[in-house]
């Protein structure tokens, strides 16, 4: 086994910063040309960004220096 990540969790990790970017700069269309509401569906995909990063960090950490084979 490669990562502690296995299974729909290693799925949503790969898939989920592709969504969130797309997210992220559609709501900033959004803003521009739709309404000034979509500021926080911007905030939202940013935190989402932030925390997916973050988590994907946090594995490779784990699994390069305290993961015992």
């Amino acid at each position: 086994m490669n990562s502690i990540l296995t299974g729909g969790w290693k799925t949503f990790i790969m898939v989920e910063p592709f969504v969130s970017v797309l997210g992220t700069f559609g709501s900033i269309w959004g803003i521009r040309y739709l309404s000034p509401s979509f500021s926080m569906a911007t905030m939202v995909f940013g935190i989402l960004t932030y925390l997916t990063f973050y988590l994907m960090v946090s594995v490779c950490i784990y699994d390069l220096l305290l993961k015992k084979d």
